[in-house]
């Protein structure tokens, strides 16, 4: 089933009409589920399933746009493939540009990948920026399902739980589950899961509370600003596709000589993200990507995950691009800011550090991100 979105108005806060499963404690004093066990958590639910289309490492579409003039990132001597017919999400690029369209294709990818992890009845997430209405997202069930008074109620509920920053189980609308609060520096979100026969075991809720605090939480970073100039080094593409998934090659230009590497995937974006990011050594960190063509201007979105569980969000645009080229500025750029908050946390440095420092400290760790500024 499609995601879909719908905009809410939601009034100030008035007597709770979704019960809380404790059935007597006040909204504002529901208890935390204290479920969730971390990073580890949902790597260790999903170690042993096979890896599903839905999933978040393999929502990458099956993308690319028209031919381009060949000009942008990739250097003299490079000779990108053509690109195949398919089709391109709808995507702006990082930043605080589009992030409307960019914001909404991410939390699609996000609860595809949540619920493609378990059975769910109920699979949503509301998010709300510092000026915007909440928006509501729906994975399941659709809009048309629900009777006007289950959707007033638990659009009720989610409006509350989003004010007040509130995680916990509830039973609302015919459903019972548990949603998970994400913030932001500009943004704040409530994720909602739950069933209508049988509850969430405390496994799937620890793996539900587990992936909303760390790749769910990643929506927030499109609200944040990232000025830091930030230099790649000189890079070629090669890329070609077939029926059952493409592959890519990403030379990097390095100050300790040329590094190369080779990715299959399902899809070109995907395949140009994992090459790149196996020639710098980071091929673990992949869990989204993204790339499309607007007015003449290639746009990619780029999300990695580090060994700690940390995320980077980063997106990025190239005026007149060629296919694959956004998506290795996005995806650098992403690996070079999880490398320096990685220095960060081994020097014992403080989040209120200058970005600037970050990129001089990425240097001196790993020239294969040479001069690589933290764009945060």
């Amino acid at each position: 089933m499609a995601p879909e979105t719908l905009t809410l108005q939601l009034e100030e806060d008035r007597a709770a009409t979704a019960a809380d499963v404790s059935g007597a404690t006040p909204a504002a004093d529901e208890p935390q589920s204290g479920l969730g066990k971390g990073l580890a958590a949902i790597l260790a639910a999903t170690a042993v399933e096979k890896p599903r289309r839905g999933g978040l490492a393999s929502l990458i579409p099956e993308t690319t746009g028209s031919p381009d003039d060949g000009s942008a990132s990739v250097p003299p001597g490079a000779t990108p493939d053509e690109p195949g017919p398919v089709t391109p999400p709808t995507l702006g690029h990082g930043g605080d540009t589009d992030a409307d369209d960019l914001g909404a294709d991410l939390v699609r990818a996000l609860l595809d990948g949540l619920g493609s992890s378990m059975p769910l009845d109920l699979c949503a997430y509301l998010h709300q920026g510092r000026t915007e209405r909440p928006r509501l997202t729906l994975r399941s069930p659709s809009f048309s399902s629900f009777e006007p008074s289950d959707g007033f109620e638990l659009c009720d509920l989610l409006g509350r739980r989003l004010r007040k920053g509130q995680s916990g189980a509830f039973e609302a609308a015919g459903y019972v589950g548990t949603t998970v609060a994400t913030a932001g520096w500009a943004s704040s979100g409530i994720y909602a899961v739950g069933r209508r026969r049988g509850l969430l075991g405390p496994p799937e809720i620890a793996a539900v509370e587990a992936f909303c605090t760390s790749l769910g939480a990643s929506i927030h970073q499109l609200s944040e600003h990232h000025d830091e100039p930030l230099y790649v080094p000189e890079f070629q593409i090669r890329f070609a596709e077939a029926a059952m998934g493409a592959e890519a090659a990403v030379r990097l230009a390095t100050p300790n000589g040329p590094r190369q590497a080779h990715a299959w995937a399902t899809g070109r974006v995907e395949a140009v993200a994992v090459a790149l990011l196996k020639a710098i050594d980071c091929g673990r960190m992949f869990r989204y990507a993204s790339e499309t063509e607007v007015d003449g201007e290639r746009r990619a979105l780029a999300l990695l995950q580090g060994d700690d569980g940390s995320t980077a969000l980063r997106g990025a645009a190239v005026p007149g691009g060629t296919p694959g080229t956004a998506v290795v500025l996005a995806t650098f750029r992403a690996a070079a800011a999880l490398q320096a908050s990685s220095d960060r946390l081994e020097r014992g440095d403080g989040p209120a550090d200058a970005a600037s420092e970050d990129g001089a400290r990425t240097s001196e760790h790993d020239p294969r991100l040479a001069r690589a500024a933290e764009a945060s």
